[in-house]
């Protein structure tokens, strides 16, 4: 399954981390330089820091005793509304979001007009795909502080997630105008590599990593794996090992970078390797995309009731509570298709995806479960909306190349395909194989003729 940056998991407040420069230029080239540095260089001195590591159960634990001390005044509920968040992030469990939005709204309870209570609802309410309400609100905060970098923040999320790249972008930038820092970095560079600029997503990402500090190691961390998730859709493994190695050593443990490292070693043929940083990975966080991976890593090496369990589990966790069929539509309506399960299901999901955001990874996902259900001409015009920015991804090409063989348009089917494998020829463990036999295949008919 995809893996990508989601703007809903950027951090919203984080520091600046001593990084003071010009504007950020979102479209067009960086400013800064034309060739990323290696994860290990870059990492060195943010990372050399003997500063005691600040995680989210601390924060939760401060923000409590602060409750304690004056249950009356809003600030204390505010923290934990902001610990909450950060939870989401390390334990990868949307139900802090309900937490969280408890939290704020005692805080709002106790002060109705607290600007800062309202902004953590917008960030809440986006983390929660309420993104209508959450853009509202967010419009409504802009004008009463339109010098608030939060603020353009999560504007340029809902906007994003919407589909609404030309805002998304223009409220990214006026974040960074505002103040640089990891999260609008991060930001920015997600917006690139959407507009088909990997190499400028690389550098943005590379900024965002030195932007970072050990005093507050998970960001730090995800956005090491992150600017390892480029590399590795660039089809740079041996720099995507390194930063996933990096995020290790900043946050041990941390289960994107166990997924992710897993990813490269089934690259490498690793299997043993790769099946055990799975298994760690999954143990920590069970999140939905991490497990149906690792089920198909199993199944690929001849495992087929263990991968069976694990895809049982997907399905499972969107089952658990009513946030989770809202958090994972996207990845369970995948999951189907890839593995020709409950396709109804999967169109109803990813039908129901689409009503909510209009993003281009909604259109690769219901192009994607209308490919797999035969409706050829549908998902032709679902992938036409899904690569209208020119984003550099081998899946959605991929895609696009099948749905097109499926139309009988082998020239089309073929220039995807062969782009897919050029990108990334490791983006999936079982449809880099297909794309291969399919071309194949195409091959042999054409010389038959």
């Amino acid at each position: 399954m995809r893996v990508r940056p989601s703007l809903l998991s950027i951090t919203v407040a984080l520091t600046l981390g001593g990084i003071v420069c010009a504007a950020l230029l979102i479209k067009g080239r960086s400013p800064y330089r034309t060739t990323a540095p290696t994860p290990t260089a870059l990492t060195r001195s943010s990372t050399s820091s003997h500063a005691v590591s600040n995680t989210a159960d601390q924060a939760i634990a401060s923000a409590e005793a602060q409750i304690a001390r004056d249950p009356q005044k809003a600030e204390g509920y505010l923290a934990l509304a902001t610990a909450y968040m950060r939870k989401v992030r390390e334990a990868g469990d949307p139900g802090y979001y309900l937490r969280a939005e408890t939290a704020v709204r005692r805080a709002l309870k106790q002060q109705p007009d607290s600007y800062e209570g309202l902004r953590t609802l917008v960030w809440i309410q986006t983390g929660k795909h309420e993104f209508r309400e959450a853009l509202a609100a967010a419009e409504h905060l802009r004008s009463q502080r339109p010098d608030d970098y939060h603020v353009y923040g999560l504007l340029g999320d809902v906007y994003a997630e919407l589909g609404e790249y030309d805002r998304a972008t223009q409220a990214f930038q006026q974040m960074a105008d505002l103040r640089p820092s990891l999260a609008s970095y991060s930001r920015a560079a997600y917006m690139r590599e959407l507009l088909g600029d990997p190499q400028g997503a690389t550098e943005l990402m590379t900024l965002a990593v030195k932007s970072g500090s050990s005093r507050d190691p998970e960001p730090l961390a995800w956005s090491l794996v992150q600017l390892g998730n480029l590399y590795f859709s660039q089809g740079n493994i041996t720099a995507a090992d390194t930063a996933y190695q990096q995020a290790l050593t900043v946050f041990p443990q941390y289960y994107q970078a166990l997924a992710a490292l897993g990813r490269v070693r089934g690259a490498q043929r690793r299997y043993s390797d790769a099946i055990e940083l799975y298994r760690q990975a999954v143990a920590i966080v069970p999140a939905p995309d991490t497990v149906a991976t690792f089920g198909d890593l199993l199944a690929s090496t001849g495992k087929a009731d263990e991968a069976e369990k694990q895809y049982a589990l997907v399905e499972y966790i969107e089952q658990v509570n009513e946030l989770n069929q809202i958090a994972y539509t996207r990845q369970l309506a995948l999951f189907y298709a890839d593995h020709n399960r409950k396709l109804d299901e999967a169109l109803k999901l990813a039908e129901a995806e689409l009503e909510r955001r209009h993003d281009i990874y909604s259109y690769d996902t219901l192009a994607w479960v209308y490919y797999k259900s035969r409706r050829f001409a549908d998902a032709e015009k679902a992938m036409t909306q899904a690569l209208r920015l020119g984003t550099q991804d081998a899946l959605l090409f991929f895609h696009a190349g099948m749905i097109a063989h499926a139309q009988g348009n082998m020239q089309k089917a073929k220039d995807f395909l062969q782009r897919a494998l050029t990108l990334n020829s490791h983006f999936s463990l079982s449809g880099a194989e297909v794309a291969r036999s399919t071309l194949a295949e195409m091959e042999k008919q054409a010389l038959s003729r």
